[in-house]
């Protein structure tokens, strides 16, 4: 499979060249990118095509989908993490109490059996 750039793309474009299988092929060489490597390059190759008047609109209409579909995927996983991070420092929280408290009790009992 091929692997473009978005100068290359552009290239294409501008001489003419961006024929339906090319399209295609530059399209799954970017969602493939996209899925293995999160490469910003190639979100922007989609966005890029998006704005193009010569691109057909069932395939605009895919480029559309799979952009929604990314933003998505990027939203959930932040949310993910940012609950991640809560739940991380509720523990934390927790373990530094429960650690003062019994050294609150180991010093009550000293003071208490003495």
């Amino acid at each position: 499979m091929d692997s473009y750039k978005l100068d290359e793309v552009k290239i294409l474009f501008d001489k003419n060249l961006l024929t339906t299988d090319i399209l295609k092929r530059i399209l799954e060489s970017s969602k493939r990118r996209i899925e293995l490597y999160d490469d910003e390059e190639s979100i922007e190759i989609l966005k890029y095509l998006n704005t193009l008047d010569i691109i057909p609109e069932d395939i605009q209409d895919e480029i559309n989908k799979y952009l929604a579909d990314y933003n998505a995927s990027i939203i959930d996983n932040k949310e993910k993490e940012e609950i991640e991070s809560k739940v991380i420092n509720w523990r934390i929280v927790l373990i530094y109490s429960l650690i003062i408290s019994l050294v609150i009790v180991a010093v009550s009992l000293i003071i208490m059996f003495r």
